[in-house]
């Protein structure tokens, strides 16, 4: 069980390191190609249609196979659009790459996932997602490192690549991976039509764009709107983000004590209060990230109480899908609604998404609550 615990965090720091390594390459491999800036998007979008035609089915792929098969096609999958970036002679081989990337991503996150909420408890669903954050770390680390000393960003994809045969490897030697279902336990699926899988994944959605979105358009409010140095903007920003994975270790300790219900209104009521400071003084951002960094674990945790031990393979996909649209769609939007007003809407747009996630939350507990009655 520890071999499989350990392979799953080490996944999960290989999962986030591309995901961090992008934006720091971007500028080389931009200026290599000959790409405009704007082709950036064509890979968020690949990735992003990859990652949802695999997320979706993967309960159903995870329960055909067994979660150490997925793995080890998703990861392969991985190695192989890594591999092609680092050899890309321009943007079409990279937009297929990208799109692999997300298949890769697809497979391995929800996957993981519902192995860890069935198997496992919330305390190493926390540290299962510090883990990407420290994988998001690295990632920027090992490509500033290779630029740093003159070396080309395709060394950092090999590198990357490299990682993700790696994990190959160690799932290949690695047993001791039990099936989703227990003995006697009849596989099943949580319908479409169901008001509690919507509402978990409403959940999702709005709690991804909240995370996404305070990451991504707080530095642009700090410097554009605050007046703030790009140095100390830029400190707050990493602040949000190393409060995030902080926190997420923190919880992995907390919930023995609190349970996944109990951290999971303890980090969203944080939140709130977080997002109403960040409103009024931006020095609150690092607070945002600690108290959003629990929710998404929570609610993961949460997933086979409320929809169904047989159905979570199955939700769990569903829900990282919606959370996937949430973490483009919100700050996207947010975007549209900043450029044809002002980016003060931040704070306010922030506190609105807190109160929403609040609200579907509880509407979700009575809901599955009373299904069960």
């Amino acid at each position: 069980m520890r071999r499989v615990v350990t392979v799953s965090l080490a996944a999960f720091v290989v999962l986030g390191m591309p995901d961090g390594a992008l934006g720091v390459a971007w500028p080389s491999i931009r200026h290599d190609l000959g790409l405009p800036l704007s082709a950036l998007g064509l890979l968020l979008l690949a990735s992003l249609a990859g990652f949802l035609l695999v997320s979706s089915p993967s309960g159903r792929l995870a329960r055909r196979f067994g979660t150490r098969q997925l793995l080890l096609a998703a990861t392969g999958v991985g190695a192989l659009g890594l591999a092609i970036v680092g050899v890309s002679p321009g943007l079409a081989s990279l937009v297929l790459a990208s799109f692999l990337i997300g298949l890769a991503a697809g497979g391995i996150d929800p996957g993981i996932n519902a192995y860890m909420a069935l198997r496992h408890g919330a305390g190493l669903m926390n540290l299962l997602h510090a883990a990407y954050g420290v994988g998001a770390v690295l990632g920027p680390l090992l490509v500033t490192a290779l630029i740093a000393r003159q070396l080309s960003w395709r060394w950092a994809y090999a590198v990357l690549a490299a990682a993700y045969l790696g994990m190959v490897l160690v799932t290949c030697i690695t047993s001791g991976w039990r099936p989703l279902a227990d003995p006697g336990e009849v596989p099943g699926r949580t319908p479409l039509a169901s008001p509690t899988l919507w509402l978990a994944a409403a959940t999702f959605f709005f709690c991804t764009g909240l995370e996404v979105g305070a990451g991504a358009w707080s530095f642009s409010l700090l410097t554009q709107s605050r007046g703030l140095p790009a140095a100390v903007a830029g400190l707050l920003v990493a602040g949000y983000w190393a409060a995030f994975t902080g926190a997420r270790m923190l919880a992995a300790v907390a919930s023995a004590r609190f349970g996944p219900g109990g951290l999971l209104r303890l980090s969203l009521w944080l939140t709130v209060g977080a997002t109403a400071a960040f409103w009024w003084t931006p020095f609150a951002l690092p607070l945002v990230g600690f108290g959003v960094a629990a929710i998404f674990p929570a609610l993961v945790s949460l997933t086979p109480s409320r929809l169904g031990r047989a159905g979570t393979p199955s939700a769990v996909g569903y829900q990282h899908a919606a959370a996937v649209l949430g973490g483009a769609v919100i700050p996207a939007l947010a975007g549209v609604l900043f450029q044809s007003s002002t980016i003060e809407l931040l704070g306010p747009l922030l506190f609105g998404l807190a109160l929403v996630v609040v609200a579907l939350d509880l509407l979700l507990g009575r809901y599955s609550s009373a299904m069960k009655g």
